[in-house]
This record gives C-alpha cells, sequence and structure tokens, in this order.
C-alpha cells in the first residue's frame, strides 16, 4: 500500500516537473554503449542487449520495444541477485516493483530498466548471498549500481538527443540508495527514493538491531547493537571479500552502501527529488527518513 501512495503522490510531483515541456539538450558524445535488437520476452515485455564500456553486457527491459517518442522512467530495483522481473514455477510473471510502476505510468511513458551483472532474466533470489553467481559477486556494490544506471540514461540520450532531462529514475529499497547518487545527472528530469532514505546502511543496522531488542533487558540491547557493530567493523577491515558474508550480502557490497552517506548524494544533488518511506518497513528504518526530512 506504500508503494501505491507514493506512486500516486509521486506522479503529482513528477507531473510538477514539466516533463512534457521542452527538453533540455546536452552535448552529445560518441557512446561506447552499444544496443542489440529488441527481442519480446513476455507480453508488452521487451528485452534488448546493452554493451557497456569494457566490453560488459547487461539485460535492459521496457514496455516498448525500442526508441518512442514518450519520456523515460528508469525503474532501479531492490537488492539480490533476483531479475527485475521473475517468472513463477507456472510460467506467469510477478512483475514486483516494475509491474507498480508501468500499471501506473505505462501508457504515458516509456519504463526502462537495466539488470544487475550476473543475473539471469527471469529469475527470482531473496537476497545476494553466496547462491548467487561469481559475476554478480564481483560487480555487487553501490559503485557499479551508479554505473550502470549512469551508463543506461547515456545510452537512451545518445540514441534519442531529444530525452535529455526527460528522464526520471525511481528507486525503491536499495535501488532508492542508488537512485540518490544520480543527482548531477544532466539527463534527469526528476528522481524518486522509495524507502531507502538513511544517513547510511551502517545506521539501519543498529537502530534495526535495536529496535528488535526493544523490551528486553537493557544490557542485552547493548549487546545487540554491539554484534552489529562488531559484524560492520569486521566488513570495513575486508571490504573488498566477495565470498565472505552477513544479512544476506558480501562484505564488499555491504562495504560500498556503508561507506557512501545518502547525505552526500542529497546535499549536491541538482535534480528535483520525490521521497517517500513506509512507517512499518523493517529493514530501511523510517528514522532515517525522519532524519532528513524532520
Amino acid at each position: 500500500m506504500m508503494r501505491l501512495v507514493a506512486i500516486v503522490l509521486g506522479a503529482i510531483f513528477f507531473a510538477g516537473c514539466g516533463l512534457g515541456g521542452p527538453p533540455v539538450r546536452m552535448p552529445r558524445e560518441s557512446p561506447s554503449q552499444h544496443w542489440g535488437q529488441a527481442t519480446v520476452v513476455a507480453p508488452q515485455l521487451y528485452e534488448r542487449g546493452l554493451m557497456l564500456a569494457g566490453g560488459r553486457q547487461r539485460h535492459v527491459l521496457s514496455n516498448r520495444p525500442g526508441v518512442t517518442s514518450e519520456p523515460v522512467i528508469v525503474v532501479i530495483d531492490g537488492s539480490g541477485c533476483g531479475s527485475t522481473v521473475v517468472k513463477n514455477g507456472d510460467g506467469s510473471l510477478n512483475e514486483r516493483f516494475w509491474g507498480q510502476i508501468t500499471a501506473s505510468f505505462g501508457a504515458q511513458y516509456r519504463i526502462v530498466s537495466i539488470e544487475k551483472a550476473g543475473v539471469a532474466l527471469f529469475a527470482d533470489a531473496d537476497d545476494g548471498g553466496p547462491d548467487c553467481s561469481a559475476l554478480y559477486q564481483q560487480h555487487a556494490s553501490l559503485e557499479e549500481r551508479i554505473l550502470e544506471q549512469e551508463s543506461l540514461i547515456s545510452a537512451l540520450v545518445a540514441e534519442r538527443p531529444e530525452l535529455a532531462g526527460r528522464i526520471v529514475a525511481i528507486g525503491q529499497s536499495e535501488g532508492a540508495v542508488v537512485a540518490a547518487f544520480l543527482g548531477k545527472n544532466s539527463g534527469l528530469r526528476a528522481i524518486g527514493v522509495l524507502s531507502g532514505l538513511g544517513p547510511s546502511q551502517a545506521f539501519d543496522f543498529a537502530l534495526m538491531f535495536r529496535k528488535r531488542s526493544r523490551g528486553g533487558n537493557p544490557s542485552n540491547i547493548e549487546a545487540s547493537v554491539e554484534s552489529c557493530l562488531a559484524s560492520i567493523r569486521d566488513i570495513l577491515s575486508s571490504p573488498q571479500r566477495t565470498d565472505k558474508f552477513v544479512w544476506g550480502h558480501s562484505y564488499k557490497r555491504w562495504a560500498s552502501y556503508i561507506s557512501k552517506p545518502v547525505s552526500e548524494a542529497l546535499a549536491g544533488s541538482s535534480v528535483p527529488t520525490f521521497v517517500a518511506h513506509g512507517s512499518e518497513d523493517s529493514s530501511a528504518q523510517i528514522e532515517g527518513f525522519d532524519y532528513f526530512t524532520g
């Protein structure tokens, strides 16, 4: 329900950003990205290969087969090695966050999402643990996800220059953190940050451990928080480890998010940003949202 409400409120915000207005021109660079042919992978769902700089291939999903006249929404999903759209055992699709955005905006916008490295199309996964591919673990970091989104936006504008300044990026959970770091991209008109706003993920986890122990013996509460902080210290002592895991992800993944406060991204942003958060979210703490907006 929270996401649906946020999407409705976001629609009002994004409409106020004037997406239908004149495009903002930006210099056209020689793109290092190369698009493949669009392939129908499900009803109203298309996949195109995108070759990033350095020969890295990514799947890109869209509700349109190719270049269209509509403005674009870039959907940035949450954490883990699951696909943006998951195929159920009976062959039907679970479109998750992508589906909510497409249902609300798909008639007016071209909806686009780039898959993470090492993620199989339609594959399901609960987290980013050791069952994920080695390629995924190698690239599972905040820096890599930012680079993927920047590359996608650049490729979209290189393909159709009038899109510059007419692209909206909307992220949820981990994707919301990624979206917040796109605030200096001149290809964007607006950003949506849903349930991912907090000083850092270290703050979120320390607070979550404290709240889970609420009502217990004070010394046990402090011991619980200290165990969390000990894990964070261990993560930061081995920030490149892709073979050591805690809380469903590798040390490398956690270190990249813990060491990059979202406050830095928001302070340097030049793009209008809409933020929303669920008060009952058990992963991304509402107090982190209050820290920025209270």
